[in-house]
């Protein structure tokens, strides 16, 4: 009863604060002063509720140590071995391949780079911080993990995403971060798997940008059939990927039980 709330206020104020503050920043820094103004956001929420509770950040995870820089280095990495694997896929059974753009990144497309890790961030700070260890620690990780996968797809539904690409894309991938959030204790390593994937799929042509240091294209001469079953492959590769959240749950959840298990005997 806390996190439902928590979510519906967040991006009704979100929404409020947008709609007044966005029309003052230059076109180039909307996305970036979006995600700042999320932050601001998300954070504001998070300290009103942990002061009713009498709580602390550290409750929740949510402060500096010296292990963040590592967690997020391990969340970088970890995100750009998920992202190779699935262009390896792509790459193998599509007939897709990169060449170079020549046209590049230009200066707007480098704005648009950066405005992705406070975008990230701020999807963290809401969705696997406060509630993320709220329902864990209530409800197990189990339906932390689809409450918060189902509360992702939502926001981004909310958002203007369809519903069909908010289910088979972030709800999908919070069953990754919620998992790196709960092994690591706080979301360093959630937030670099996340700014990872966010920023490779761009500069890869994956989101079809005009400027990317790559373009994805089919092979001359692939088949009409092959290529007809690209997104088919691409959902293929989702529900993979969301067996393979659902497995590590699992084998997380399992791992907690053996371990509450031999400290009370």
């Amino acid at each position: 009863m806390k996190t439902i709330p928590f979510w519906i206020f967040f991006i009704a104020l979100l929404f409020f604060l947008s709609k007044l503050f966005l029309g003052f920043a230059p076109p180039g820094w909307v996305t970036f002063s979006y995600g700042i103004l999320g932050i601001i956001t998300a954070m504001g929420i998070i300290l009103f509720c942990l002061r009713t509770e009498q709580k602390t950040l550290k409750d929740i995870g949510l402060y500096w140590t010296t292990e963040t820089p590592l967690n997020f280095l391990k969340g970088l990495l970890s995100g750009a071995g998920i992202f190779g694997i699935i262009i390896l896929s792509l790459v193998s059974f599509t007939g897709l391949h990169f060449s170079n753009n020549p046209k590049g990144i230009d200066f707007a497309t480098a704005l648009g780079f950066i405005a992705i890790f406070p975008l990230a961030l701020m999807e963290e700070l809401a969705f696997r911080s406060y509630t993320f260890v709220t329902l864990n620690k209530k409800y197990g990780i189990w339906k932390t993990q689809f409450v918060v996968a189902i509360a992702f797809a939502g926001y981004h539904i909310v958002t203007g995403w369809s519903v069909f690409s908010a289910f088979t894309g972030p709800f999908v991938w919070a069953f990754i971060f919620g998992l790196a959030a709960a092994r690591s204790g706080g979301i360093a390593f959630p937030l670099g798997i996340h700014f990872a994937l966010n920023i490779l799929q761009p500069l890869t042509g994956m989101k079809g940008e005009e400027y990317s240091l790559w373009s994805l294209t089919y092979v001359e001469g692939t088949p009409a059939n092959i290529i007809s079953h690209t997104d088919t492959v691409g959902i293929y590769i989702q529900a993979i990927l969301l067996i393979f959240g659902l497995l590590l749950t699992g084998f997380y959840s399992g791992r907690r039980k053996s371990v509450e298990q031999s400290f009370s005997i």
